[in-house]
């Protein structure tokens, strides 16, 4: 897998999700989010509580659609830790690879780890005139 990091935040900027996902393009893809400590309106709000709560009661995270994943990203203002993940299908989603951190089935893996550093990776060729991590690299300086 491709992959980058770069500052979450620095004097003048903070990188929200929602602006990570506006460079992906529509997917159909199945989205989790393993990890979340954060700040914002969760769109599941109003059936639930808290965030957290709900990513650690399932094996594979909060499923997520494409539409949710943004809906969510939107309302998502500060985090601590993200881990957000996706992959052609729930059945790639193996608890016991996500368990270790093994993102192998994945296609792509969004993370923020102590506030301070985004991680994106994606496979290459995800989509034919883009790759994705390039451009987050080309946009945000990253390594």
């Amino acid at each position: 897998m491709n992959e980058t990091e770069f500052p979450l935040w620095g004097p003048g900027f903070h990188i929200r999700l929602a602006e990570l996902v506006e460079v992906v393009p529509d997917n159909d893809w199945q989205w989790s989010v393993l990890e979340c400590i954060g700040i914002g309106t969760m769109p599941w709000e109003s059936r639930s509580g808290r965030a957290n709560e709900l990513v650690l009661a399932s094996q594979v995270g909060f499923l997520m659609s494409w539409r949710e994943l943004k809906e969510f990203a939107g309302g998502l203002e500060w985090v601590e830790e993200l881990l957000v993940v996706a992959a052609e299908s729930r059945d790639l989603l193996i608890p016991e690879q996500l368990s270790v951190d093994d993102f192998s089935g994945c296609l792509m893996m969004l993370e923020v780890f102590g506030n301070t550093t985004w991680t994106v990776a994606g496979r290459s060729g995800l989509f034919d005139d883009i790759d994705v991590v390039d451009l987050l690299r080309a946009r945000y300086g990253g390594s």
